[in-house]
């Protein structure tokens, strides 16, 4: 944070800790949708090690910009039949393979089949076909419930977890309960330190 107040000249640190290091403001909302959308493009279509960051998110950008274009055309062959389940069910998995395969011919194509050649290589699973049988793909908010869950196991309380995500403890604990299993692990630790806290107090059975 010196840093970044020293090279912006900024009179104060902003209380924020994700900023805009353009200006050293938090990021409006739109510049904020911009750069993690850029971001989830280079993820999903890898960064060339021949390429430098500008060329990388041009690149992504201009790939996601194709997609978009011919999802329709793409998805055709493959009718979504809302009466007959067990047939909407094979659609929407063909559509799903007709994407991973559009996308690895991508990947292929720009890297001339040279794993060498990547510097990131592709993530496509940030892209996929809902059970909608429609284009989605992963969200920021995923990203900060995977980071509550990691928290979790690395044994964070749930204050902590909100201190570090800026949840409300109301939803941190959703995210927990909704996504976390039984650990008996967990539980016997959790026992211990009972154990040990009964000793220390002098309590008796």
């Amino acid at each position: 944070m010196k840093a970044l107040k020293l090279r912006l000249q900024l009179e104060t640190v902003p209380l924020e800790l994700v900023v805009n290091e353009d200006n050293g403001e938090p990021y409006d909302e739109s510049t904020y949708r911009h750069w993690v959308s850029a971001a989830r493009a280079v993820a999903v279509f890898g960064f060339l090690a021949r390429d430098t960051v500008r060329q990388a998110i041009v690149r992504a950008e201009r790939l996601t910009t194709e997609l978009t274009r011919i999802v329709d055309r793409l998805f055709a062959p493959f009718p979504l039949d809302e009466e007959k389940k067990a047939h909407r069910a094979r659609a929407v998995d063909k559509r799903a393979r007709t994407l991973a395969q559009w996308l690895d011919a991508q990947a292929a194509r720009d890297s001339n089949g040279d794993e060498a050649a990547w510097r990131l290589k592709p993530c496509p699973s940030l892209i996929f076909v809902n059970g909608a049988g429609e284009l989605d793909q992963k969200h920021d908010q995923d990203l900060r419930d995977t980071c509550v869950m990691l928290l979790d196991r690395a044994g964070c309380d749930l204050l902590t977890i909100c201190d570090i995500t800026g949840h409300s403890y109301r939803s941190a604990q959703t995210i927990v309960k909704h996504y976390r299993a039984r650990n008996v692990d967990r539980a016997d630790a959790g026992i211990d330190r009972l154990e040990l806290q009964v000793r220390k107090e002098g309590m008796k059975g």
